[in-house]
């Protein structure tokens, strides 16, 4: 009597089986990879065919990001000095910046060349005076001055023509051999 007990179970746990792998098929991992999963690629052997973008991590996990390369050719706008609409974000392409950057780099180095260095500015000596004793009892004016200490300073002096060409200096300036000459008054 145990034996078709035994039987029946056997024959009930063939036909479940059967039932749940109907639909089933088993595959292989080359199978998968060759006609189902397109195969990543290793490093460096699709170099001579770069996109546009570039895929990113996100904050979620099996959620990747994307961020556009920027083109200077066609993501910004050289009339009005400002990136295209949508490309704010994009990254750079050494390729296509770094000649911008020597460019820009070289201009730089021109100007400096062609600016003036301060030791090549003229220099002039002026009288810087100060009154260092009044009369008793008076004001600190210039008129009740006793005792003046007067300074020579050497400054960047200014190349004029006529007495109005140094008239925004502080002092009394007037011109002399083509070079503002100041006197500054201090109390």
């Amino acid at each position: 009597m145990r034996i078709p007990i035994l039987t029946f179970g056997a024959i009930a746990s063939i036909i479940a089986i059967n039932s749940v792998f109907a639909d089933t098929i088993v595959t292989s991992r080359q199978y998968v990879d060759t006609t189902r999963q397109a195969t990543i690629p290793a490093a460096g052997t699709n170099a001579s065919t770069p996109g546009t973008t570039v895929v990113t991590y996100t904050g979620t996990a099996g959620q990747i990001g994307e961020r556009g390369i920027f083109n200077p050719a066609t993501d910004f706008n050289f009339q009005n000095n400002t990136i295209a609409p949508g490309h704010e974000g994009d990254l750079l392409d050494a390729g296509s910046i770094f000649p911008n950057l020597v460019q820009m780099d070289d201009m730089v180095q021109q100007i400096q060349l062609n600016m003036p260095d301060f030791d090549d500015l003229p220099t002039k000596t002026v009288t810087h005076r100060t009154c260092t004793r009044w009369i008793d009892g008076q004001s600190h004016t210039d008129a009740n001055c006793l005792l003046w200490n007067l300074v020579d300073e050497t400054v960047y002096g200014a190349q004029c023509n006529v007495d109005a060409d140094c008239a925004g200096y502080i002092g009394n300036c007037s011109c002399v051999n083509h070079m503002c000459d100041c006197v500054i008054i201090s109390q």
